[in-house]
């Protein structure tokens, strides 16, 4: 079969899949850290879970930024 065809459906930028996988790592941990709140949590350390599930909002704000950045310079066919 001709590889032209799928070539169409090959990236034509590899520079937003970190960006992806980087977005991907940051909800899984804000999950985890969610998860592991409800399970063990009290309201004894509920403000030590609020202020490491918000570092991991502001990790992945920052990497959303990143990839509407790169998206605004990438001329998308």
């Amino acid at each position: 079969m001709n590889n032209s065809f799928f070539s169409k459906f090959t990236p034509k930028e590899p520079k937003f899949f970190p960006l992806l996988k980087g977005i991907v790592e940051v909800i899984k941990s804000a999950s985890y850290l969610m998860l592991e709140f409800v399970e063990k949590g009290n309201h004894a350390n509920a403000a030590d879970y609020y202020k490491k599930i918000k570092d991991e909002e502001r990790k992945g704000d920052t990497l959303s930024n990143k990839i509407f950045d790169e998206l605004n310079a990438t001329f998308i066919t």
